[in-house]
């Protein structure tokens, strides 16, 4: 929770810092990105692999729009040279390949498939029988046994 508020804030934060040079934007943004981005692969603070995989992604996209809009920083002729148009062709074909990933993972739920990412859903009489034994651990404890098995759960499974 804190992280993400963190890198929002200060990817909100780069144009007040110097809202009149775009360079310098551009080298605010990478970074903050770059660092988050290497915090996120490295820790992998979301749950479902599918959701680490998607946050890696956004931050991947960040960067590759940051290394494009440095192409446009500080022109200002009308001319557009040959590596302008490679790099704008570059960037829309990114978002293509985002869309299309998109629309398949809506097709996808919308047919009710399972993901291939992330583990397999349970049939209902595995979970059930999961949740009998458990039920049947935790009446064997007391309140304060009880207590410190839930301390010891990470913020995601409270």
């Amino acid at each position: 929770g804190i992280v993400l508020l963190t890198r929002s804030f200060l990817i909100t934060l780069v144009p007040v810092v110097s809202p009149s040079n775009g360079n310098a934007q551009l080298v605010m943004l990478t970074t903050v990105v770059s660092v988050f981005l290497t915090l996120q692969a490295y820790f992998r603070p979301w749950k479902s692999l599918i959701m680490n995989l998607a946050d890696t992604c956004v931050c991947l996209m960040l960067l590759l729009m940051a290394a494009v809009s440095g192409v446009f920083v500080g022109a200002e002729s009308k001319e557009r040279s040959p590596f302008t148009a490679f790099m704008v062709g570059v960037l829309a074909l990114s978002a293509l390949v985002i869309l299309v990933l998109f629309v398949l993972g809506l097709w996808r739920i919308a047919r009710r498939r399972p993901l291939p990412l992330g583990s397999p859903t349970r049939p209902p009489e595995v979970t059930a029988g999961r949740l009998l034994n458990l039920s049947n651990q935790l009446s064997k404890l007391d309140a304060e046994q009880i207590a410190a098995v839930v301390q010891q759960l990470g913020s995601f499974d409270r």
